[in-house]
């Protein structure tokens, strides 16, 4: 079992499959990242790889399933998740940043993130029951579609500009308005707030290298 420092995978284009098979002999990543790249199928929940730090950068996954997490620090950043068959379920992180992304679940699930910053900014969740338990949550500019929901945990919540076909729960207490802000958030209509999908990410095709030869590689640049 081996142990890296980072692995980027940058610029690779199309990766067909990844795959659990994939990182059998890795125990540890301290950074995985992914930038400007297309995965048709991702089907690693990353359960037993201890990856600290995380990072999606413009990123489209075509299908995946669920991920079941924890770490350090994860960034989901002009990215695309569709037909994910299985919950998210994110733990013991420092930071949670999701910006400009969309998350699709086929059939109704769960998205769990327990951490101590959140911020998601911009983003589209489909069929998702998000519960979000941090010490301060930043939560603007979102939409919920399909069966989606929000509940918020925490002792300081900016919320702003959501629009879920639910109303968002806040569990903590909402009486100092120094620590909690709710401000124009709507409950759509009918439930069906009609969400504007975050389809316009650039995601670069500059390499058409196979899933495999690409990660030998950027693990054998990690090492040195």
């Amino acid at each position: 079992m081996k142990n890296f420092g980072k692995i980027w995978l940058r610029n690779i284009g199309n990766i067909p499959t990844i795959t659990h098979k994939t990182f059998l002999n890795i125990r540890k990543i301290d950074s995985f990242i992914i930038e400007n790249t297309r995965i048709k199928y991702l089907n690693e929940q990353f359960t037993d790889i201890d990856v600290n730090i995380f990072n999606f950068n413009n990123v489209i996954i075509d299908n995946m399933v669920g991920i079941n997490w924890s770490g350090q620090s994860l960034k989901i950043i002009n990215t695309i998740m569709r037909n994910v068959n299985g919950d998210f379920n994110f733990e013991s992180l420092d930071s949670i940043v999701i910006i400009n992304s969309t998350i699709e679940f086929n059939k109704p699930g769960q998205m769990s993130i327990y951490g101590s910053n959140a911020r998601i900014i911009n983003s589209v969740f489909s069929n998702i029951s998000i519960n979000l338990v941090a010490g301060s949550v930043v939560m603007s500019d979102n939409c919920g579609d399909g069966i989606s929901s929000l509940r918020l945990s925490s002792d300081w919540v900016k919320s702003i500009d959501n629009r879920m076909p639910t109303e968002i729960i806040y569990t903590n207490n909402r009486s100092n308005l120094n620590m909690f802000s709710n401000i124009n958030n709507t409950v759509c209509k009918a439930g069906n707030c009609k969400c504007q999908k975050n389809s316009q990410h650039n995601c670069h095709n500059r390499m058409n290298a196979n899933i495999y030869l690409g990660i030998i590689l950027l693990i054998l640049l990690s090492s040195f």
